[in-house]
């Protein structure tokens, strides 16, 4: 029996003509996602963000507390979450998906049972028109 290579499955970029490994396109995503959540984690600091330095940042922060109140802090935290499931490493195993769409479904609860933010307003809103105000606030 001979032994033979295990082949690593590649992705083909026909545009580019490129064959890339499965595993560094996964990584690729996880490095954008984590540079998103630090991103959105320095528009909340008030000193980097402002109208008058850091306007991008500032306009950042103005959308998503305007989206989701006063609990878009935590959507970095999220974030950097589901970053870490993009990269195949031993040092972040403890991290398991059914955790990150835990913390997703609870940030989601949250802001519909707080009516945070336009989503949070929209979330409960919809329920209280299907279910009343009790049934909206058990569903959530």
């Amino acid at each position: 029996m001979k032994n033979m290579a295990r082949r690593k499955s590649l992705f083909k970029l026909p545009f580019l003509k490129l064959k890339i490994n499965r595993g560094t396109i996964f990584n690729i995503f996880g490095f954008i996602i984590f540079g998103s959540a630090l991103i959105f984690l320095v528009s909340f600091i008030r000193s980097f963000a402002s109208q008058e330095n850091g306007r991008m940042l500032y306009l950042l922060n103005q959308i998503l507390i305007t989206k989701f109140g006063g609990l878009s802090i935590f959507i970095p935290l999220i974030l950097l979450l589901l970053s870490v499931h993009f990269f195949n490493t031993k040092k972040f195993k403890f991290i398991k998906p059914n955790i990150t769409s835990g913390l997703i479904m609870i940030f989601i609860s949250l802001i519909g049972v707080f009516r945070s933010g336009e989503i949070g307003s929209s979330i409960f809103e919809n329920l209280k028109l299907d279910f009343s105000v009790a049934g909206a606030v058990i569903i959530i």
